[in-house]
């Protein structure tokens, strides 16, 4: 195992679900309204602590690797919205 392996595991064990539990709400979401979004910032956890960037790129991947694809808006705030997709 190299390190970005082990930076990887320390970064997944730190996230309030795990990638099956994701994949799962996408694809309830995506077959009743046709996309998946969520935040990524402040307050968008369980426990209301801001996800790191090198978080949401291991949550891009791992939609990614099933098939779907993300696109990314910023709200008028700066808020930046995430959207899963066919």
């Amino acid at each position: 195992m190299n390190t970005a392996d082990l930076l990887r595991k320390e970064v997944t064990s730190k996230l309030p679900f795990t990638k099956q539990e994701l994949i799962n709400k996408v694809v309830e979401c995506v077959r009743r309204d046709g996309y998946y979004a969520f935040y990524w910032g402040r307050h968008t956890s369980r426990d209301m602590h801001e996800f790191g960037s090198d978080s949401i790129h291991l949550v891009k991947d791992w939609i990614r690797e099933e098939g779907f694809r993300i696109e990314k808006e910023t709200s008028f705030y700066g808020v930046p919205t995430y959207y899963a997709s066919l």
